[in-house]
Formats: C-alpha cells, sequence, structure tokens
C-alpha cells in the first residue's frame, strides 16, 4: 500500500515539467536503460498516460512499450517523438570542460573523438 501511494505522488510530480527533465537528467547520469525506464515512468505519469503519450507520439503502445524497455533501443526519432508529446525536446550541453574552457575529447575504445563529429 505504501509502494502505491510513493507511485501516486512520484506520478503527480513527474507531471511538472521541471521536475521531469531533472528525473530524466539523473536517470541518463546512470545510463541508457535508467534514461529509457524514467521516460517511460513520466509517460504513465502524464494525462491519459501511455496510450496517450503513444497516441501523440504516432506510436502504437505495445511499440513504445518495447522502445523504453530495458532491451529497448529506441530511434532517435523515436524518442524526439515521445519526448515532444509529453511536451519536452532534447538538449545538447557539453560533457567537461578544461583550464581553457575548451571541450576535451570523449573516448570511445581506441579512437578520440571530438563531441561535435560524436
Amino acid at each position: 500500500m505504501r509502494l502505491r501511494k510513493f507511485d501516486d505522488h512520484l506520478h503527480e510530480k513527474l507531471r511538472d515539467p521541471e521536475y521531469a527533465i531533472t528525473y530524466l537528467e539523473t536517470a541518463m547520469e546512470d545510463g541508457i536503460e535508467e534514461f529509457l525506464y524514467a521516460l517511460r515512468e513520466i509517460a504513465c505519469a502524464q494525462e491519459g498516460g501511455i496510450q496517450h503519450i503513444a497516441e501523440q507520439a504516432q506510436l502504437g503502445r505495445e511499440s513504445m512499450y518495447k522502445s523504453l524497455s530495458k532491451r529497448g533501443n529506441p530511434r532517435i526519432k523515436t524518442l524526439d517523438s515521445i519526448l515532444s508529446a509529453i511536451g519536452l525536446q532534447f538538449s545538447i550541453t557539453p560533457t567537461r570542460t578544461n583550464v581553457r574552457g575548451a571541450t576535451k575529447p570523449r573516448t570511445r575504445g581506441n579512437k578520440t573523438r571530438h563531441p561535435a563529429s560524436v
């Protein structure tokens, strides 16, 4: 019973765009799976629930659940549609800066890539 009250409270807070943004940013720091889970929770919390958000994003409900599952691998266009249906959008920010303020390149494997080319 307490968990249900917590879920109701969380969903109420997730309807606030500023809270939802903070929730997504925090989840993203923990990884893609956590981000997808957080986005699903935000979609569920909206008026009309995930069915309404899926319709607004022009996705099938099952397709949206699959995209936002732990094994989901949604296209960026799908994520953009879901975010837009919720009233949010992507924003790109630098990850780190060095002493002079230039962005440090990110590394993947043996290659060093500049953030602009990622």
